[in-house]
């Protein structure tokens, strides 16, 4: 196993100890139907592992973070990347993901970063 995996077991390890199941729904646009005037979303779930806080103090922007707003880390291991757009359903409310990043060791995702809004 190499550091980088390591790293990533880890993170998955610490966030499965002290973090909660969630459901991450990945939405892909579909095609415009000219008949209906209308576009289909496909929604498909992840269960994923993942540890959250509120956005507080510094983390505050009043842009890309907004008081109310929730932060959260997500394991990257059995894990497909959050993107903008997606949804997390947590402890019975659904989040509407607003950024997402995901922290690399030498080119492996270890865990992913998302800011997430009601």
């Amino acid at each position: 196993m190499s550091f980088q995996s390591d790293m990533a077991a880890t993170a998955h390890q610490l966030l499965t100890e002290f973090g909660a199941d969630a459901t991450l729904i990945k939405v892909v646009a579909g095609t415009y139907d000219p008949d209906t005037s209308s576009t289909t979303n496909t929604e498909t779930n992840y269960a994923i592992t993942m540890y959250e806080e509120d956005a507080s103090g510094s983390d505050v922007d009043g842009t890309q973070v907004k008081a109310g707003d929730k932060l959260a880390m997500i394991s990257t291991v059995g894990s497909v990347q959050p993107e903008t757009n997606d949804r997390i359903t947590y402890q019975g409310a659904d989040w509407q993901v607003v950024d997402a990043t995901r922290e690399n060791v030498n080119g492996l995702a270890c865990v992913y970063y998302v800011t997430m809004r009601k």
